[in-house]
């Protein structure tokens, strides 16, 4: 990741924007390595032709793209560029830390998800979402979002998080060795 400074910090909304749309509408765009065989957005890494605010997704787009994973869960496939556009508004720093937790919770109540917060993988499991978002900080005090569906037995696929697909109980992912803080919003 470049060094952060004030300088290297603009950007343009429109410039982005239209960026976006050109590299999204390339034809091969969705059967790139970045998604899974399934159509959902797996590996991040493989997203730095996506900008996002000062950064590009690759390195900073793990909000955008939990969302949009979400939303894919359920069925609905947002337009990329367009969502990146509004999590601009929410990006930290220009986006050189990601996106605020507050922006992603306030964008799900305004697409009308009922939302709530937990820090705890046990209450998680009880109140059992059909979907949501896992916030976590890791060791070196990086960031990262990662959206979850529901599966059998109390288990859930975690979307861009390691190897898909990634399913595992919220106790287990709550116990990554790497893992410092987790956070889960629950959604219906």
């Amino acid at each position: 990741m470049p060094e952060i400074s004030l300088r290297n910090l603009k950007y343009s909304p429109a410039e982005n924007l239209s960026a976006n749309e050109k590299e999204t509408a390339k034809p091969d765009f969705f059967s790139s390595p970045a998604f899974s065989e399934d159509g959902f957005i797996e590996r991040q890494r493989k997203l730095g032709n996506l900008r996002f605010g000062a950064r590009d997704s690759a390195n900073c787009g793990c909000g955008w793209i939990a969302v949009w994973n979400l939303f894919k869960s359920e069925g609905t496939v947002l337009n990329i560029p367009k969502l990146i556009s509004e999590f601009e508004h929410g990006a930290v720093l220009s986006g050189a830390l990601g996106t605020s937790l507050f922006f992603v919770r306030k964008y799900l109540k305004k697409a009308g998800k009922t939302v709530f917060w937990t820090l705890s993988a046990k209450k998680l499991q009880r109140k059992a979402p059909e979907r949501g978002i896992a916030f976590y900080w890791r060791k070196d005090l990086s960031g990262h979002f990662a959206a979850f569906s529901r599966c059998e037995d109390g288990l859930y696929r975690f979307y861009n998080h390691k190897s898909p697909p990634d399913i595992e109980s919220p106790t287990e992912f709550q116990s990554d060795k790497n893992h410092i803080f987790t956070l889960y919003l629950g959604t219906d």
